[in-house]
């Protein structure tokens, strides 16, 4: 399943089915995949956005506890104290890796 994911093009702002931007893609696997509830679409976020990013970082950390990499985590790219991109946590040929729209 996660294959769809791999192959899907990159679009700013998408949240799927077909393409996805960082955000997007991280509430789809989470859901698909692994079965987690439904993230909040945060049509604010996006790459030039990093204010936006940052501020619903902090909002939807308050929901969810830090954890080292395990599937389906969240994986929070910053520089200082910017939210620059996410990606979600997958295993793949028995090792954890990061998928992510770049």
């Amino acid at each position: 399943m996660i294959e769809k994911f791999m192959r899907a093009p990159y679009r700013e702002g998408a949240r799927g089915p077909i393409a996805f931007d960082c955000w997007g893609l991280c509430i789809a696997v989470r859901h698909q995949v692994f079965g987690l509830p439904l993230l909040p679409s945060l049509g604010a976020v996006g790459k030039n956005k990093l204010r936006a990013n940052t501020e619903a970082y902090h909002d939807l950390r308050q929901g969810m506890e830090e954890c080292a990499p395990e599937p389906g985590a969240i994986a929070a790219v910053f520089r200082g104290a910017l939210c620059l991109h996410v990606g979600v946590v997958v295993e793949s040929e028995g090792r954890l890796k990061v998928l992510d729209t770049n």
